[in-house]
């Protein structure tokens, strides 16, 4: 017996080990860009990356307790301005140690991003082999295209959306734990459902895009199942809930409970800033060109769609970033045949009602994301389901489907009886239409010496803005408009991290309705930049000049001239 046993963990060292190996090949692909240059270009640009840096080294200080943590020292003196875009929690979680080891806040985003997919592959492995009832290979596959997923590539600037790794591990935590249920172990369901339930409220304050997408789709599966299981499975099931209703009852209260930071932060904010309207968030649906739209990137299809289009369809543009979802052809065929299949055979395969749930509520959610002649079923979507008016660009929704349409696509394929051959072939196939270049746009060391000049405020200063960047709406590569808005907010934003003092400036998905801090070389900024401030009794303010280094303590809010300069601080 003890051989048997030592061969059965001799075995899974191996195939951890193997796991371990296939990652690091995925990681290597994956940041293939990066390696090159010696992660100095990072994906991004000096826009949007920076502004979910400034919220990772927010985390930062927040665990290392000196910070509140609904309050991003941005907007001042405005509260819960974690708010105004995603809060990307459980990615400071990952990111802070490689910032305490004393990494920079780029190369630390990175690394978190790095460790964060870590998390999804293995829980991959686990969902699949759980849920789908995939052999260590096929999981490993499934693990691996989700790891290289194409759409998720070429948005890794969004740092939120690296949260999707945390998709299939509530999963596997709530699959667990309904089985669990089922089968009367009361005890094994709580915990397992309670870390659910925590982890999908710490998913809420990371990225709201993906907990509500995932929300909708399994409210969408949960619907389907109450139906598939038939009057006497939907009695049974009943039955074992009221048999288990205290530790039911346990789960939802925490559940709840978990909720309960996102609800605080966020919910006030969309009364502040309002939300969405249909007319704006009709135009971010998906529209049938757009299903199969790897984007240029895509090594092995992006040319070839592209020329096909301009045959089928050749009054067809890209609307916005969020048009390159799509899903290369051989993964998307595989997953319209594994549908059939799971429906067509639910009966006789093992999880056979669950997985053909999951191809339907896939199918059906993808469907009212459509948007077909400008016509589109998320019109009920927007106004029947919660939170829906808060979303914006509703094709997102595709990234979110990479996690069902690889799970059914390789339990499909494993399903084939393929030589081994045969089988690696197809499967590299599937992996080489999921290599994509990146968006490489931020030069990670002229975005650390923005800041490297500032000296420390006088101590007068409780509060501070910044003047602009010379010539800053000339800024190659962005409209006039864009430059204006952002170029010395996202500093401002980055040198309040550093320096631990709020500041007025700011800038996000949302702003204050009196947010009116764009176009810094404009004759009147600091006349709008002092309204603001006497209209909130802002007190201790100073202003810091980006160009020349310098402090500035403004003695007289009522006189623009009399601006202090302050002693040099530099240490």
């Amino acid at each position: 017996m003890q051989i048997l046993n030592s061969k059965k963990n001799h075995y899974w060292l191996l195939k951890i080990l193997f796991a371990s190996a296939v990652f690091a090949i995925c990681t290597i692909v994956l940041y293939r860009y990066q390696l090159k240059n010696g992660f100095a270009v990072l994906p991004g640009d000096r826009y949007d990356t920076v502004i979910s840096t400034v919220i990772l080294e927010h985390w930062y200080h927040t665990l290392l307790g000196q910070a509140n943590w609904s309050d991003v020292l941005y907007f001042y003196p405005y509260k819960r301005t974690i708010a105004h875009t995603d809060a990307f929690f459980l990615i400071g979680v990952t990111y802070y140690p490689f910032r305490l080891i004393g990494f920079d806040p780029f190369i630390s985003s990175e690394l978190a991003g790095i460790a964060t997919k870590a998390i999804g592959f293995v829980a991959m492995i686990l969902f699949a082999r759980k849920a789908f009832s995939l052999n260590f290979w096929w999981a490993l596959a499934c693990a691996s295209l989700f790891t290289l997923s194409s759409s998720l590539a070429s948005h890794s600037s969004r740092y939120q959306l690296y949260s999707m790794a945390y998709v299939p591990l509530i999963s596997y935590l709530a699959y667990t734990a309904i089985h669990e249920l089922i089968i009367g172990n009361n005890r094994r369901f709580r915990n397992f459902g309670l870390m659910a339930a925590i982890l999908f409220g710490a998913l809420c304050i990371t990225s709201f895009y993906v907990a509500w997408f995932y929300a909708y789709f399994v409210l969408a599966l949960i619907l389907i199942l109450v139906v598939a299981i038939g009057a006497k499975g939907r009695q049974e099931l009943f039955v074992q809930i009221r048999r288990s209703f205290m530790s039911v009852s346990i789960v939802v209260m925490v559940g709840v409970c978990a909720l309960l930071p996102f609800i605080w932060a966020y919910y006030p904010k969309s009364l502040e800033v309002g939300t969405r309207s249909y007319e704006g968030v009709v135009r971010n649906t998906i529209p049938l060109e757009d299903v199969l739209q790897v984007g240029g990137g895509n090594l092995l299809f992006g040319r070839f769609y592209k020329e096909l289009l301009s045959y089928v369809s050749p009054a067809y543009s890209p609307q916005h970033e969020y048009s390159y979802t799509g899903f290369a052809l051989p993964i998307f065929f595989l997953f319209i045949f594994g549908v059939f299949e799971a429906v067509r055979k639910r009966q006789a395969i093992q999880n056979g009602l669950l997985i053909s749930s999951i191809g339907i509520a896939t199918i059906a959610t993808w469907i009212t994301a459509l948007n077909i002649g400008g016509v589109s079923l998320w019109f009920i979507i927007f106004h029947a389901v919660p939170g829906a008016k808060a979303l914006n660009m509703v094709a997102a929704f595709q990234i979110f489907l990479v996690f069902p349409v690889t799970l059914v696509s390789i339990w499909f394929l494993s399903r084939q009886n393929l030589r081994l051959s045969l089988a690696l072939l197809v499967v590299g196939v599937l992996f080489l239409g999921e290599l994509t270049t990146p968006y490489l746009k931020l030069d990670r060391n002229i975005e650390l010496n923005r800041i490297s000049g500032v000296t420390l405020p006088p101590k007068e200063c409780k509060v501070f803005y910044v003047d602009g960047w010379r010539n800053q709406e000339n800024i190659p590569g962005f409209s006039e408009s864009i430059n204006g808005h952002y170029a010395h907010n996202l500093t401002a934003m980055l040198i309040a991290q550093k320096i631990r003092l709020p500041t007025i400036n700011g800038n996000a998905s949302f702003t204050p309705l009196d947010w009116d801090f764009a176009f810094p070389n404009s004759e009147d900024y600091d006349t709008r930049v002092l309204a603001y401030a006497r209209k909130h009794n802002v007190s201790g303010l100073c202003k810091y000049s980006l160009e020349g280094h310098q402090w500035s303590v403004i003695r007289d809010m009522g006189d623009l001239q009399n601006l202090a300069p302050a002693p040099d601080t530099r240490q």
